[in-house]
């Protein structure tokens, strides 16, 4: 006789405690780069921040390189014959545009981590702040952001499927079906 061992299949598992799971998991992410974002010895503040710096080089790279790009990318795909492809002259910066808000807002994250930390410390432990305190308030932060963070990156995934599904497709699909 031989015994056959059941493994539960993940599609068997109910719902609820998966979310669960993915919670906790989330929390403690968020938690541990809060553990870490607020450490005394890291100093996330930008004091010399100037954003017309920032956007000087934003709109520099822009106008460098992600205009001629669009042009060159429209100019081969008209080449091959379709129409859209001069539509590359505003997808290539503004994709340009939307990557580098990305990327500054990824450093948003720790940023605010930081601040909260500092804050919170100095205003419970007075103005010399308590490294401890400091730590225990960032771990608090990030695990909420560990908590808002991934469901609102799956609400717009969500949201850009829901989207895309609405638009009509492009006639050369259509003529290959």
């Amino acid at each position: 006789m031989t015994q056959e061992i059941k493994v539960p299949n993940s599609s068997e598992q109910s719902p609820s405690l998966s979310l669960c799971k993915r919670l906790v998991t989330w929390a403690c992410y968020g938690a541990l780069a809060g553990f870490v974002c607020s450490s005394p010895g890291v100093d996330w503040n930008f004091e010399n921040l100037n954003p017309f710096i920032w956007f000087g080089g934003i709109l520099a790279g822009v106008v460098l390189f992600g205009i001629p790009a669009g042009l060159i990318l429209g100019w081969l795909d008209s080449r091959r014959g379709n129409r859209r492809g001069w539509h590359a002259i505003i997808k290539v910066p503004t994709l340009m545009v939307g990557g580098t808000l990305l990327l500054f807002g990824i450093f948003a994250v720790p940023t605010t981590i930081d601040v909260l930390a500092r804050s919170g410390s100095s205003r419970l432990a007075g103005a010399s702040g308590n490294g401890v305190l400091r730590q225990a308030i960032g771990a608090v932060a990030g695990a909420c952001f560990g908590l808002i963070i991934p469901p609102s990156f799956m609400m717009s995934k969500q949201l850009s499927n829901w989207a895309y599904a609405k638009l009509p497709s492009a006639p050369e699909e259509r003529a290959n079906i």
